[in-house]
């Protein structure tokens, strides 16, 4: 998108693009990339929303070990 831009710009200069339809090029370009950064934050905040919920689940089983939670070191249950 980047070199897109920079196109319009070359056109918009040597007068084969208008300003208003470089602008309006410029601002749709502008707010598809704005857009595609809101996507990926919000795809990072549920990936960190997935990981939280699962050390508070692991942190609420705390004192309360089961038998899967048995760890393969030295050849037995190890108590939290």
């Amino acid at each position: 998108m980047r070199q897109r831009l920079d196109e319009i710009l070359e056109d918009v200069l040597s007068g084969k693009l208008t300003t208003g339809k470089g602008q309006v090029a410029a601002t749709i370009i502008g707010t598809a990339l704005r857009s595609f950064e809101v996507e990926k934050k919000q795809k990072e905040f549920l990936e960190l929303e997935r990981r939280l919920s699962e050390v508070e689940k692991m942190y609420s089983r705390k004192g309360e070990p089961t038998d899967s939670d048995s760890y393969p070191f030295g050849g037995g249950v190890w108590a939290r």
